[in-house]
């Protein structure tokens, strides 16, 4: 090999008296392999099914680019992921929404009614429980209407991209390393549990305000003047 430049290249010598004629194979018909077996880096540990997937993915580049290639490419996913969450966290809650336009509408809302009742859950907090929309004017029911219909778009949209995020990081556990991502998908499940319990509160809330203005347009049809 080339390596023996570097002695006296007895090896080679050696093999020419016994018969041996250079560049062609080994073996009884010279038809053995000519070039070396190549040696192939792989990262430092992995599993032997990571190493055989890097090699399919390189296609003869340096594995260990490759490698980090992919770690930059989950960190960027991770990242954004991350950027997700805090955008779904920092947006108002339907309870601040609603308390904040009545209170602009017609003054303070009372403070026992930023937290749930036991009887009503989440409902009472939106001012939707059946004997304060019996109260409330038809501008109110519609606004209130409006609000929560907006926000269940909303919540429809982030619940279903929290989906999207919590397959793509399974797929990721499937096929790189699971220790990185088992944390971020507990974290995408606890948030989509969250909303989806929210999603609920308020689509019950908005059928309690349809079902109000529905019982006012049926008894207008019966009023006699």
């Amino acid at each position: 090999g080339q390596w023996e430049k570097h002695t006296k290249g007895i090896g080679s010598l050696l093999m020419l008296k016994m018969g041996y004629i250079a560049g062609a194979g080994l073996g009884k018909d010279g038809k053995g392999r000519v070039e070396p077996v190549p040696a192939y880096l792989y990262p430092a540990g992995v599993s032997l099914d990571r190493c055989m997937e890097l090699r399919e993915r390189s296609g003869g580049e340096d594995m260990l680019q490759v490698e980090k290639r992919l770690q930059k490419q989950q960190q960027k996913q991770e990242h954004r992921i991350q950027r997700e969450e805090q955008k779904l966290s920092s947006q108002t809650s339907v309870f601040d929404i609603i308390n904040n336009k009545l209170a602009g509408a017609g003054g303070e809302v009372p403070k026992s009614q930023n937290k749930s009742s036991s009887s009503d859950g989440a409902s009472d907090a939106l001012n939707v429980c059946r004997q304060h929309l019996q109260k409330d004017t038809s501008k109110t029911l519609n606004m209130k209407g409006y609000q929560l219909g907006t926000r269940v778009r909303t919540l429809e949209k982030e619940v279903q991209q929290l989906v999207q995020s919590r397959d793509r990081q399974r797929e990721l556990i499937r096929s790189g390393k699971p220790g990185q991502c088992d944390a971020t998908v507990a974290k995408i499940e606890a948030n989509l549990k969250q909303k989806q319990l929210e999603l609920k509160d308020v689509r019950t809330a908005e059928d309690r305000v349809y079902s109000e203005q529905s019982t006012r347009r049926e008894k207008k049809k019966y009023v006699v003047f």
